[in-house]
């Protein structure tokens, strides 16, 4: 996976944050902070996110949301 952000995963797929937002529907402002690193996503919001960006690789999974643990 390299060094992908998950605010380069979201924008790599979709236009813009607000239409990732659409689709999860979430406001504009919650995806934002999340995909920005300004507030860590819930495990439910997670799950949205994985879903939402095809996500089915554990190890990006984890490079993603647990980037500390994701190297032992």
């Amino acid at each position: 996976m390299g060094n992908m952000t998950l605010r380069g995963l979201v924008l790599s797929q979709y236009p813009s944050i607000s239409d990732f937002a659409n689709r999860v529907h979430w406001s504009r402002h919650r995806a934002s902070n999340i995909v920005n690193g300004r507030q860590r996503p819930t495990a439910d919001e997670m799950e949205t996110l994985a879903s939402a960006l095809d996500i089915s690789e554990p190890a990006m999974f984890m490079a993603l949301f647990f980037p500390s643990l994701s190297t032992m």
